[in-house]
């Protein structure tokens, strides 16, 4: 994570948690302690541009009442920490088997990462 202020970490999923914006699938987001920005994590299915929901109820990824299309994470807020870095969890919900994208974004810089899911 050389030079990058966030990192994201995508978990596994349930086959028996399926809820009406997906499976649940649980994201640790790593931003270097310091950091002072909000950052916004979107995602999309790269075949047929589904947006992808986010749901900072990590506890109960069954919950999609908080979902949305986005996470917004306020670094004043951690909810951990290891090393240099803060930790937030949130929860991603996946469709279904298939190529996504996450992205995360902040004043002046952000990331995009292409992944697969399922078989």
């Amino acid at each position: 994570m050389t030079g990058q202020r966030a990192a994201a970490h995508i978990g596994s999923f349930q086959p028996s948690n399926y809820t009406r914006v997906g499976w649940p699938i649980q994201v640790q987001v790593l931003i270097k302690q310091g950091f002072t920005q909000t950052v916004t994590l979107t995602g999309h299915d790269l075949r047929m541009g589904y947006n992808l929901w986010f749901s900072a109820d990590a506890n109960n990824p069954g919950s999609v009442e908080e979902a949305a299309p986005l996470a917004t994470i306020d670094p004043s807020q951690p909810m951990g920490g290891v090393g240099e870095f803060s930790i937030w969890f949130d929860v991603l919900y996946l469709p279904g088997a298939g190529c996504y994208t996450l992205q995360a974004s902040w004043p002046g810089g952000g990331w995009i990462v292409n992944f697969a899911a399922g078989r």
